[in-house]
């Protein structure tokens, strides 16, 4: 395995920094998880058998379509929380999102400021 070495300073102190190549684990446990997920029967929403969806339920399954959710999970979660209770996980989940990216975009600044003042 390659190991890189870098040397720096910082405040006058110095430090040997050593990283090793990394590669991401395989997710077992993910896996099956998902293999459990898609084996599951979905008869309760088949659309076939169920009424085509109203206005405003087409309205939210095509408002979640962009971010990769199924029409299957998404008729799923109308189904256990109602179409308001749907929207408000959708907005919610959205509005974390945006805190976290935002939150991730400040720190990434501050490193730069920080690489810039004591390099």
């Amino acid at each position: 395995m390659k190991h890189i070495v870098k040397v720096e300073k910082i405040a006058g102190v110095v430090f040997a920094l050593s990283k090793q190549a990394w590669h991401p684990p395989l997710l077992q446990e993910h896996i099956k998880e998902l293999q459990i997920y898609y084996k599951k029967d979905h008869n309760g929403l088949n659309l076939l058998t169920n009424p085509l969806p109203g206005i405003d339920e087409q309205l939210f399954l095509d408002s979640v379509k962009m971010y990769h959710i199924t029409e299957i999970d998404a008729l799923q979660a109308i189904k256990t929380h109602g179409l308001e209770g749907a929207v408000q996980i959708r907005d919610y989940v959205l509005q974390q999102a945006a805190r976290y990216k935002e939150k991730k975009r400040r720190s990434s600044r501050y490193r730069r400021l920080y690489d810039a003042v004591f390099s």
